[in-house]
């Protein structure tokens, strides 16, 4: 891909069908790449942020002179096929891919492409996001997910989310063995509704302190009320999740077992 096709110096109009220098500068500044291809895939133009993206010398005559040799070996197939499916005259999808840079480097990108027309012939104008970062996040993300329901599925203890006036948002199954209930039956009611009516005045005390952030942290005994009626002495660890700002409602977990045994 030699220099002169660098955006800056791509081919005026011609006959009206090139492309126009307004575009040119959008390629040239676009914090995203953008790659124009002919319908084979090899690269007619690729801008600064692509280049830098991908690692690739602007200088070097050691460039990709295809799209699919920037893509990595386990996205080659999927991309080649999404490519043809394109030049095909249907507008592309969003679509993710593994690339590899110049220097071995694997990336997770997020491309869209759709076609033009480019000094009188069809082209494709593929954009290009590095989302490398976001994808790893949201892999740790699973990742905690998964070990969090691996924890909240196994375990003894119930465990469960609720929201600053009491609504329960999450319980886990152990609330079955414990209580009688099946987990649907709980969510979206209060804990107060489940609580024994001696001991809500001082669950509600010690929950007002977490609201007006007194605390972050408390263990309370109580009892609660079994399906079948019966009373069951309950011992609560209480944590608030701290969200970032403007993450909505605050929310607080607790870790609660069967302490009527010792009662």
């Amino acid at each position: 891909m030699p220099a002169e096709n660098d955006p800056q110096n791509v081919p005026g109009q011609r006959d009206g069908e090139g492309i126009p220098s307004h575009y040119q500068q959008m390629a040239e500044f676009s914090l995203d790449g953008i790659v124009i291809t002919d319908l084979e895939g090899r690269i007619l133009i690729a801008n600064p942020a692509v280049l830098s993206m991908l690692e690739i010398d602007s200088t070097s005559a050691a460039r990709p002179l295809t799209v699919f040799d920037c893509v990595a070996p386990e996205s080659r197939e999927r991309a080649h096929r999404d490519f043809f499916t394109m030049t095909d005259g249907r507008r592309g999808s969003m679509k993710t891919y593994k690339a590899i840079t110049a220097r071995g480097r694997i990336l997770s990108v997020e491309v869209i492409g759709n076609r033009i027309m480019y000094d009188g012939r069809p082209a494709n104008i593929i954009s290009v996001r590095d989302v490398t970062d976001r994808a790893a996040m949201e892999e740790a993300l699973k990742t905690s997910v998964m070990k969090f329901e691996l924890l909240a599925n196994t375990s003894i203890d119930v465990i469960t989310y609720h929201t600053a006036d009491l609504t329960l948002t999450y319980i886990s199954p152990a609330v079955r063995a414990v209580l009688g209930y099946d987990p649907q039956e709980m969510i979206g009611k209060s804990i107060a509704d489940f609580v024994h009516q001696d001991d809500i005045p001082p669950l509600r005390e010690v929950h007002g302190e977490f609201v007006r952030g007194k605390r972050d942290t408390a263990t309370i005994e109580y009892r609660m009320l079994h399906q079948n009626g019966q009373s069951i002495w309950l011992e609560s660890t209480i944590h608030t999740i701290t969200n970032p700002p403007g993450a909505g409602l605050k929310e607080y977990y607790t870790i609660t077992r069967d302490i009527t045994a010792r009662k």
